[in-house]
């Protein structure tokens, strides 16, 4: 997969070039392991996985005030995506990855507003 190999070196290490912390690490991993459930919705279901045109979205904040702005606006849209799916008659192995993908943007969002708390 893609996202894996920029993750780790071929030398199994981690790559950090932004210098993330450990706890920004984690989450990174974690996002590794909701990217590789979906992934795997798209194998089973035959869908073509689509090209990564995530850079064309990336915005680089001016201050952390603007980090977690953009971080709470992010988790509010992911809510409204799985939710938006959820309402739909959808296979159980599809419910059973989307409801905890949305239910931990519901974390993540409280932790982007608690950090917006702190920073304001």
């Amino acid at each position: 997969m893609l996202f894996i190999k920029r993750v780790f070196n071929p030398w199994g290490e981690f790559l950090s070039p932004q210098g993330f912390c450990l706890d920004e690490r984690i989450a990174y991993l974690v996002a590794v392991i909701q990217i590789e459930a979906l992934l795997t919705l798209f194998d089973r279901y035959q869908v073509a996985i689509p090209e990564d045109a995530s850079a064309k979205f990336i915005t680089i904040p001016d201050n952390i005030k603007a980090a977690y702005d953009q971080g709470v606006e992010g988790k509010i849209n992911n809510i409204s995506m799985y939710e938006r799916c959820l309402t739909y008659t959808i296979p159980a192995d599809l419910q059973a990855v989307f409801s905890p993908l949305r239910n931990a943007s519901f974390n993540h969002l409280q932790a982007c507003e608690n950090g917006l708390v702190r920073h304001s």
